[in-house]
């Protein structure tokens, strides 16, 4: 690629507004296998071809259910999607009109922020798991078993402390915008919590739960992440450096502290795969069969062997 594509692929990445159809104007053009033969064919056409992947695989678009009178195209995606976008770049992935070195300079641009994510996934489990055996197995362990769950704990810890060094070293262009965007709440995050208290009061009738990248509700998990890394911490610190006081009274309520921080912190995690992990897949099969059924009322035509169901 020229020099000048990666600033500009930063500009365009950094926008929250779905980016594939700037991409695919950056592009060379179509892939001659979809080409035809004959004159007059569209080889090098930098133009949508409306096949709807992208409209396919957007997951805003997916959350708010299935319609028959969408466009299948990335204009269609851009004005319906907008500053809801969540910049998981699945559009660019799914064009056939985006140039594969475009696709691989997308998919390193959060590599960061990947292994970040992984980096706190792992440690969390390996914190949650140690500390609920270290906690409920203190008398009855083994003192081999116990110092290898205190060491497994510490090193979990050290590597959960270091998720936000890891970030800011790995991309600092992503950790300032992500940490100048945490200091900021304006009439618009406002709008946001009022347009989302009406759909839960409604249960989805009235108002909707803006996506967007950084949204309110985002940025809330955010801090409470690095409140959960102060929180812990401090009292895993003094936990650790204090042991020989442990039962003075001291320890004790730094104990409990941390305790109540990890069971928060459980909650906040099994909140977050259910909203992550467990509602896509309940939402993809629900879009699904709504979708079946609307091209039923919409064609007249059932699948074969269907009929009567």
């Amino acid at each position: 690629m020229p020099e000048l594509v990666p600033p500009m692929l930063h500009e365009i990445l950094d926008r929250t507004h779905p980016p594939v159809g700037l991409l695919r104007v950056m592009s060379r053009g179509m892939s001659g296998a979809n080409t035809f033969r004959d004159r007059g064919a569209v080889a090098g056409s930098q133009a949508c071809v409306a096949c709807g992947n992208c409209v396919d695989v957007c997951p805003v678009l997916a959350d708010r259910g299935p319609r028959l009178d969408v466009m299948r195209t990335s204009m269609s995606l851009e004005n319906l999607v907008g500053a809801d976008c969540l910049r998981c770049f699945r559009c660019i992935a799914a064009c056939p009109q985006v140039d594969p070195e475009l696709k691989d300079a997308t998919r390193t641009y959060r590599r960061a922020w990947r292994v970040a994510h992984l980096a706190i996934a792992v440690a969390f489990v390996v914190l949650s798991l140690t500390g609920v055996l270290m906690y409920y197995m203190q008398d009855p362990s083994p003192s081999l078993f116990r110092a290898a769950l205190g060491t497994a704990h510490r090193g979990a810890a050290v590597l959960f402390l270091a998720v936000p060094l890891i970030y800011v070293l790995g991309d600092r262009r992503q950790a300032s915008r992500t940490l100048r965007r945490l200091a900021r709440w304006d009439d618009g995050d406002r709008l946001w919590l009022r347009d989302a208290l009406r759909a839960l009061a409604s249960l989805g009738r009235e108002g909707r739960f803006r996506r967007g990248d950084l949204n309110p509700a985002q940025r809330v998990w955010y801090l409470f992440i690095l409140g959960m890394l102060a929180v812990f911490g401090v009292t895993g610190a003094v936990q650790w450096l204090a042991a020989p006081l442990a039962g003075r009274g001291g320890p004790a309520w730094i104990t409990a502290a941390h305790v109540m921080a990890a069971r928060a912190a459980d909650l906040a995690v099994l909140l977050h795969i259910a909203v992550k992990v467990l509602w896509p897949v309940v939402r993809d099969e629900r879009s699904a069969l709504a979708r079946r059924r609307a091209g039923v009322r919409h064609t007249g035509l059932w699948p074969a062997g269907e009929r009567g169901r």
